[in-house]
């Protein structure tokens, strides 16, 4: 399955030993349904996957712009800032209020 829109971030602090990767994918499902791929974990590893159904596209905009305002408190919770990797199809602009 192609994503139609993905955006990858990692988080690295080679002191603290953190080496993060975190990846979201918007795409449709042979049904057309709008689905929401996560993966995330240690860079290098194929990392756990996580994925829900959404009503539509607005919807699943605003489920990412959620999991974008988690990640922005990544400093507090694992010591390093995640950084945007890779940006295809989503805009930063309509992500962030």
């Amino acid at each position: 399955m192609l994503s139609e829109k993905s955006m990858r971030l990692e988080a690295i602090d080679r002191t603290r030993n953190v080496f993060r990767s975190w990846r979201c994918e918007i795409d449709h499902d042979l049904f057309g349904a709008t689905l929401v791929s996560v993966t995330f974990g240690r860079i290098g590893s194929d990392g756990r996957t996580i994925r829900r159904a959404v009503a539509d596209e607005s919807a699943a905009l605003a489920l990412v712009r959620r999991l974008l305002m988690r990640r922005a408190t990544s400093v507090k919770r694992c010591g390093a800032a995640y950084r945007v990797v890779a940006c295809d199809g989503l805009d930063g602009s309509n992500l962030v209020r």
